[in-house]
């Protein structure tokens, strides 16, 4: 955490893979101490039910800001994102073909827009814009082509 030490910003998102725990205790001690340190908070809902039992976003963005995120966007998948100013919703609705990082796609929209000083429900939106073509391509690494967002991230 030398980074928030030193001033810089700091982003975490808990990503709860229980198979890589020995118990469920000990990932909630590792967050927790992890959440402490951050600025940016980027929890998805499901990782959190899976961790700490049935709670709605509301109560999530609460706990992780006790825990001291300064900033706290939870992740709902479909349903969007909770955001201190609301629930903001994907642009539309999607068959995605892979739904593999779309989450850490929403978190590079999000965390680019709020770095260059865009309102946190712009954004969301820039975050969704992001996971969403994330969610039409194959595989977790999306091929760099000509129609990527992430090439444009500037018209955000």
């Amino acid at each position: 955490m030398r980074a928030a030490e030193c001033g810089g910003k700091v982003a975490f998102d808990g990503n709860y893979r229980a198979t890589l725990w020995d118990d469920v205790d000990a990932a909630r001690r590792a967050r927790d101490a992890a959440i402490a340190f951050c600025e940016f908070g980027l929890p998805t809902l499901d990782d959190e039910h899976a961790m700490d039992g049935p709670a709605d976003a509301e109560e999530v963005a609460a706990r992780w800001k006790r825990a001291g995120a300064q900033e706290v966007v939870v992740k709902l998948g479909s349903e969007g994102c909770f955001t201190a100013e609301g629930v903001v919703a994907p642009l539309k609705p999607l068959e995605p073909l892979d739904t593999t990082g779309a989450g850490d796609a929403f978190n590079a929209g999000y965390l680019y827009a709020r770095l260059q000083q865009q309102a946190v429900i712009a954004a969301a939106e820039a975050g969704h814009r992001l996971a969403a073509w994330t969610l039409m391509q194959q595989g977790g690494i999306p091929p760099v082509t000509p129609d990527a967002p992430y090439g444009r991230l500037k018209a955000f």
